[in-house]
């Protein structure tokens, strides 16, 4: 499954440690039946991917291999961008960027350089005349990349850019877990998460609002995270819960937690 939707990247960098995954389609039965194969064999008993346990380093290395290839493509498709400008209007790439970049930069003012300086003179703890060619350099290039940046943006935004690399997904068992919005909803949200966190309660407020405003589009998925070490009253949080669930008020109850002011043993009845 793609989730392609604008939405979801904007509010999951939003969620702090309250945890979201966005579900992929399931592996097809030829890559299930590949990760089950073993690996190895000592004295006939087989070892498989699943016994090996390091899902996360690989997922992880995956993201890295992801993002390397993400950064190589943006660049290459940028340099594209640049050449078939430049063809179009039958000049250079070169002048073609001295013409909307260069053109447009100044050297940076004295202020500039005393408040760049004053917000970064503890890490360079050097006299501002001693480091002021460096610093006057250094903002012009800032202004450069900026400016280069605003371009390839227009460039980009009067183009058909389409990229068809995929980045890594885990996937999430949903099971049993406590679900609502429609079952056949394009996206489906799973929130690992702990009912004495402050900042998984932070989220809710942006899990709200996109609930509100894709009300056909996601479904949310609620998996207990309980931090027994720094929330000793979130793994009877999340007890209590299913407990309400198994009265067919589980959501009330997930609100009225995350609502609470405060979680104790005495609270939880009522």
């Amino acid at each position: 499954m793609k989730t392609t939707s604008p939405f979801v990247n904007g509010f999951v960098g939003m969620l702090a440690l309250s945890f979201v995954f966005c579900l992929p389609a399931q592996d097809s039965p030829a890559e299930n039946q590949e990760k089950q194969a073993p690996v190895a064999t000592v004295n006939g008993v087989p070892i498989t991917d699943a016994d090996l346990k390091i899902g996360a380093k690989l997922f992880q290395l995956q993201q890295d291999a992801y993002q390397a290839r993400l950064e190589a493509l943006e660049e290459i498709i940028s340099e594209r961008l640049l050449s078939q400008e430049a063809e179009k209007n039958n000049t250079t790439v070169e002048d073609l960027l001295k013409q909307h970049v260069e053109s447009k930069l100044s050297d940076p003012s004295s202020a500039e350089v005393e408040v760049f300086y004053q917000r970064q003179k503890a890490r360079i703890n050097r006299p501002l005349e001693e480091v002021r060619p460096q610093l006057e350099q250094f903002l012009k290039e800032m202004k450069r990349q900026e400016v280069r940046a605003a371009y390839l943006t227009g460039l980009r935004a009067a183009s058909e850019v389409k990229i068809s690399l995929e980045a890594p997904r885990i996937p999430v068992e949903v099971g049993e877990s406590p679900q609502r919005g429609p079952s056949d909803a394009p996206i489906t949200i799973v929130e690992f998460s702990d009912f004495q966190c402050p900042f998984c309660k932070r989220a809710q407020s942006t899990l709200a609002e996109v609930q509100e405003k894709y009300p056909d589009q996601v479904k949310f998925v609620y998996k207990d995270l309980p931090l027994r070490e720094i929330h000793p009253q979130a793994q009877s949080a999340a007890e209590a819960a299913h407990c309400a669930g198994d009265q067919g008020k589980y959501w009330e109850y997930h609100g009225a937690l995350f609502a609470a002011p405060q979680i104790t043993e005495a609270s939880l009845p009522e």
